[in-house]
């Protein structure tokens, strides 16, 4: 009688434990989400090591713009060589956009416009990301690594000196859009 009486006890337990899963399932694993190491792979590497020489002046050679968003941050790098990706931190993006001629134009512009805006902002040596509806642009040169936070509704709202560096950044993701059929 208590082999019954247990063997009950031990089949309602389990069917206690199953129904509690079912009703409660557990936390789906993380998935692999490389945006912060395709982040980080920009500062961390010296224009020699991406095949840019600048020597003399002062040379922007990348530029990140980092928008924070209330679900994430969208990160779009730059490269003088025209190349340009796009990072979302919830993992999605485009990258390699230097393959389409209309993406390297708009790179290299953007890059090449920071020059006019690095006497704005102030050398870093660390990257946070901005808070929730900030752009932060970090302007890369073969001297330093520069970098400011700007308000993007003042950019929208025409109450920013940053707005043109910003316009033109949206240019490059235009560019990465169209050649993945994204409007």
């Amino acid at each position: 009688m208590a082999y019954i009486i247990i063997l009950g006890l031990v089949i309602a337990g389990g069917l206690a434990y199953f129904l509690f899963v079912k009703k409660n399932p557990p936390a789906a694993a993380p998935q692999n989400n490389p945006y912060k190491d395709l982040r980080g792979q920009i500062f961390s590497v010296t224009p020699e090591q991406i095949g840019l020489a600048h020597a003399g002046d002062e040379k922007p050679y990348a530029i990140v713009m980092d928008m924070g968003m209330a679900e994430g941050t969208a990160t779009l790098v730059s490269i003088i060589d025209g190349n340009a990706s796009m990072y979302l931190s919830s993992g999605g993006g485009v990258i390699g956009g230097y393959a389409h001629e209309n993406v390297r134009n708009a790179a290299i512009d953007f890059v090449n416009m920071g020059q006019d805006y690095i006497g704005k902002m102030v050398s870093v040596d660390s990257f946070p990301l901005p808070k929730a509806d900030y752009v932060r642009f970090y302007i890369l040169t073969n001297k330093a690594k520069y970098s400011i936070e700007e308000d993007i509704g003042k950019i929208e709202n025409g109450k920013s000196d940053w707005g043109p560096l910003f316009f033109e950044g949206n240019n490059v993701i235009t560019a990465l859009r169209m050649t993945t059929g994204q409007k």
